[in-house]
């Protein structure tokens, strides 16, 4: 990787679940009481604002019940906090309050920027809405982005938007050229 690729990236997207942390929600059970039988992404995606509203009250609703057992990727939380001069952002398809009751109980809500969670955007991944979404909330380049996730989902949504996508902390560690944090 050449040098200018190493440290030219300004914003950091964050995956949250399965990435940050790992949330306790039975995903099979709530698509079967939904009674859906296609991926949940794409069903949201169908929905209009209200009937969308009312699935992410069930989804939040479902992610809260054992928020307790939420389970911090210990080394993702402490490299986010060791972050300093990088723009911190999430993307998720989690609800809102399930993302920031957990960051706030690791001391990490106010290292971000921006959240965007599945209720925020017309699209979820791997929809590129997010992404340029985030973007332009912050003004950034896509040049200068790069996202850590866990998933082809968050893959497609990056290539989708132009965007460079690491899954693991160490390709993230490489690509901002601070493997020793």
């Amino acid at each position: 990787m050449s040098e200018k690729n190493k440290k030219n990236f300004k914003l950091i997207i964050f995956d949250f679940d399965n990435t940050i942390g790992k949330l306790d929600v039975n995903w099979r059970r709530l698509i079967d009481a939904l009674g859906i039988d296609e991926p949940l992404n794409d069903y949201l995606d169908r929905l209009d604002k209200e009937d969308r509203q009312r699935i992410f009250k069930i989804i939040e609703k479902n992610e809260l019940e054992n928020i307790d057992n939420f389970k911090p990727n210990d080394d993702v939380v402490s490299f986010i906090k060791g972050l300093n001069g990088y723009t911190l952002a999430i993307l998720s398809s989690n609800s809102r309050k399930a993302i920031t009751t957990a960051l706030d109980r690791l001391g990490l809500l106010k290292k971000f920027d921006t959240i965007l969670s599945g209720e925020d955007v017309e699209r979820l991944k791997p929809s590129s809405n997010g992404i340029v979404k985030i973007l332009d909330t912050l003004g950034m380049d896509k040049d200068e982005t790069i996202f850590l996730g866990d998933s082809y989902v968050d893959m497609k949504a990056c290539n989708a938007a132009g965007v460079r996508c690491v899954l693991s902390l160490d390709e993230l560690k490489e690509a901002l050229d601070c493997t020793n944090v």
